[in-house]
């Protein structure tokens, strides 16, 4: 985790929940001159951390209470030139379901393990960066959407995939590594990712439905059909089509777009402007479609996505084949300023749409 910080020479590291040390431990050693701040509400841990590290500043600090957090500017994690090291609590046993988070003025709920991550981007100030390992269910869950994607537009967001599982007190659980650099406020939207779809969003992401192994062939002659298989390094070459007549026929889409696997391992290689050589194409149901208006939209929310590429790609999850919701994927292209809207001012050409 400390590897993964990019300020150079921070003038503060901090945990808030310290927990034994072993972060800012490994801090101290990398950024001998830097201030360390150790925080926990365990006072136990908090004696041992003062009588080990005396240079440090420790105190006991209940991190949920907001007047304890409200604290830390005293401190100096309000200044600039701050890395925050944060392996919080995922134990949501005995704890509320959903804990309340504030951030741009949008109050959200979420799980703990994102909440502890939310109040600690919320202390820090622009230039200032926090490394927090979470959950995988944090990072893609659609409970704790809305309050993901409202963290990430607080900043420069990378999600990164932890190899392998982790082992907490006999549990083997999925992980990532969020890295935050904190940036000017923005003007944050509220996303309900749990209550009905708009219909901005079923205009602007199309869900595929036709299932390809068993619909299309190469041998017919009617709308072009497209599967993840058919998208290759940003390419989609079409080789199968529906039969005349088909009855998904009418589901066809009309270019330009943008299309992205929906089921299957992420691949930011399938992640392609195809630009309707006529006639448009039915997509499968492992394809999603983000409608553009012109082949220049399209292009530029294509480059979009491979850039936040890291962040989409920790919203796939499930325990068979990865896959991402149309709610979550909509959450997510906000961080990355892609506006969830009408394209044009008429519908798509699909008699169905299907949001998850």
């Amino acid at each position: 985790m400390v590897a993964a910080a990019t300020v150079p020479e921070p003038r503060l590291v901090a945990d808030f929940a310290a927990g034994g040390g072993a972060l800012l431990e490994a801090a101290a050693a990398r950024w001998p001159l830097a201030a360390v701040l150790a925080a926990d509400i365990d006072a136990d841990a908090v004696a041992q951390l003062r009588e080990r590290h005396s240079s440090w500043r420790s105190e006991r600090l209940d991190f949920s209470d907001p007047t304890a957090r409200g604290a830390l500017s005293s401190a100096g994690v309000g200044a600039g030139g701050c890395v925050v090291l944060l392996n919080p609590p995922f134990s949501e046993r005995g704890a509320a379901p959903r804990w309340p988070v504030s951030m741009g003025g949008v109050d959200y709920r979420c799980g703990r393990a994102l909440a502890f991550a939310c109040w600690a981007a919320e202390a820090l100030v622009e230039g200032s960066e926090m490394i927090c390992l979470l959950p995988a269910g944090a990072v893609h869950s659609e409970r704790d959407a809305p309050a993901m994607a409202a963290l990430a537009r607080l900043g420069e967001a990378e999600v990164t995939p932890c190899q392998g599982d982790s082992l907490f007190a006999g549990y083997r659980l999925r992980t990532a590594i969020l890295r935050l650099r904190k940036r000017a406020a923005p003007s944050l939207p509220a996303i309900d990712v749990q209550g009905p779809p708009s219909a901005d969003l079923a205009l602007r992401l199309v869900r595929g439905q036709a299932r390809g192994w068993t619909e299309a062939s190469p041998r017919f002659r009617g709308p072009a059909f497209v599967h993840t298989t058919d998208m290759r390094e940003g390419k989609v070459i079409t080789r199968r089509r529906l039969s005349v007549g088909h009855a998904r026929a009418s589901q066809a889409i009309r270019g330009p777009a943008v299309l992205m696997p929906r089921v299957g391992r992420p691949d930011v290689r399938k992640v392609c402007v195809w630009t309707d050589p006529g006639g448009g194409a039915v997509i499968s149901d492992c394809v999603i479609a983000i409608r553009a208006a012109s082949l220049a939209e399209a292009e530029e929310l294509g480059g979009k996505l491979r850039r936040g590429w890291s962040l989409i790609e920790g919203c796939y999850g499930g325990t068979c084949a990865p896959y991402i919701t149309l709610r979550r994927l909509a959450a997510v292209l906000v961080t990355l300023d892609i506006e969830i809207r009408s394209p044009t001012a008429s519908p798509p050409a699909m008699t169905a749409l299907a949001v998850d």
